[in-house]
């Protein structure tokens, strides 16, 4: 097992150099920074991005909007899931919202919520669309596999719903929305940035990447950020990784 983990780095590590590779071709033959930056002027941003504190209010920002919508919806998701789960009923009521839900483009919700809550409200209540399908897909497909067997014995033997919900439904469902939460973040991430973008709000990684982009024509900076987005993501996949991991372990 060790050596297919091993393999496995080896395999993205080598991912990596072959696109940083391609990149500084690519930037040499085009010879324009305005159109593809140097790999190594990038890296010399993103430095010194990070001894300038208005960096870090940037990504906090951004990151403090996102992760309200992405608490928010995993909270309902899980109110929700767990009430279809119990409540047929309930559950035929919330299908179809499911669905609409999940076909309104995502620059319909950033539009409408722009006019009905401003900018920052906008952000937060895309992100909160996005996401909300996503946990409660994975809060009903936890529960939906949970083991026969298992629901017999909860038939035999019934436990107060309190009881049931922390000693079985929750943990059969960590798993499940562990994995969602993982998809759900970086998901989340760039409908924010791209929310950001569109409704300009006033400090957000979005702003910086507008204003590098339309104003600045600032390629460098416009990859820098963009960099920084993909290393926050990966940050967080590795985070929920080893989550799922160790509550899989557990079980």
């Amino acid at each position: 097992m060790r050596k297919q983990r091993t393999g496995l780095k080896k395999e993205q590590f080598l991912t990596i150099v072959i696109l940083m590779i391609l990149w500084q071709l690519l930037a040499l033959s085009v010879n324009n920074d305005i159109l593809i930056p140097m790999p190594l002027d990038v890296a010399r941003r993103m430095l010194a991005d990070v001894s300038q504190p208005a960096f870090y209010a940037q990504t906090l920002s951004t990151l403090g909007r996102m992760l309200k919508g992405f608490g928010i919806s995993l909270i309902l998701a899980l109110v929700c899931g767990f009430a279809a789960t119990t409540q047929p009923v309930i559950r035929r009521l919330i299908e179809p919202l499911e669905v609409i839900v999940k076909t309104i483009p995502n620059l319909s919700y950033i539009m409408i919520f722009l006019i009905w809550l401003g900018s920052e409200g906008s952000v937060m209540g895309t992100s909160f669309c996005v996401l909300f399908p996503v946990f409660y897909t994975a809060v009903l497909l936890s529960q939906d596999l949970l083991d026969s067997e298992l629901q017999d014995v909860l038939r035999c033997y019934p436990e107060r719903s309190v009881s049931v919900f922390w000693k079985v439904r929750l943990p059969q469902a960590l798993p499940h929305l562990l994995a969602a939460m993982k998809t759900g973040f970086g998901l989340g991430l760039r409908v924010c940035v791209m929310a950001e973008v569109l409704t300009q709000v006033r400090i957000g990684i979005g702003r910086q990447m507008s204003y590098a982009a339309r104003i600045a024509l600032d390629m460098t900076g416009l990859f820098a950020w963009t960099l920084w987005i993909i290393l926050i993501s990966a940050a967080a996949d590795g985070l929920f990784s080893w989550l799922q991991k160790k509550v899989e372990s557990s079980l």
